[in-house]
């Protein structure tokens, strides 16, 4: 069975022996990684201004039940309306089975800073094109809300030709903050 599907999903996050139950939201797993990883997702202002991330390094070699506790809050968080990068940047450096699944998903995600974000870590997984289309269906959206800075820097690393059209028709039609690049 395919980890990546939503069977596989299912199965990789339930095979937990039946007498331990699936940690709470209340109860995480007590590990110093998970607590480490926790502790670095409360932010101060200063920290959210310079633009610091979560601690990745403590998401690595996280066990079975770790990594699933931290992807279903990783996952509640992008549910709601702070989601933003440093999620999926974190649920990328998971490096679990579903993580590839779960960046589809967010490739629909309302939010653009999250698709493009999900878009470009799927590229790295070897998703040709995904960080492509998603700049393109960004430029020629007039009510797009990603910041010109982020999605101008990933043009500017894509410059296939459908980039660059879409480029063009954005400086006529594109949404307001983008056309003054």
């Amino acid at each position: 069975m395919d980890a990546e599907s939503p069977a596989g999903l299912n199965t990789y996050l339930t095979f937990r022996p039946a007498s331990m139950p699936p940690p709470r939201r209340s109860d995480p797993p007590a590990s110093p990684a998970v607590k480490r990883f926790l502790d670095s997702m409360m932010l101060t202002m200063a920290q959210w201004r310079e633009g610091e991330g979560f601690d990745l390094e403590a998401l690595r070699g996280l066990g079975n039940p770790e990594a699933a506790f931290i992807l279903d809050t990783l996952l509640e968080r992008l549910a709601g309306s702070g989601a933003g990068w440093r999620e999926v940047d974190a649920l990328a450096a998971l490096g679990i089975p579903p993580v590839r699944y779960r960046l589809k998903n967010l490739v629909e995600h309302p939010m653009a800073e999250v698709r493009l974000r999900a878009a470009r870590h799927l590229e790295a997984m070897g998703e040709a094109g995904a960080a492509e289309r998603e700049i393109v269906r960004l430029l020629r959206d007039p009510a797009t809300d990603i910041g010109a800075a982020a999605l101008m820097m990933m043009a500017e690393a894509h410059p296939a030709e459908r980039v660059q059209n879409a480029l063009l028709e954005c400086a006529l039609d594109g949404a307001d903050h983008l056309r003054v690049h």
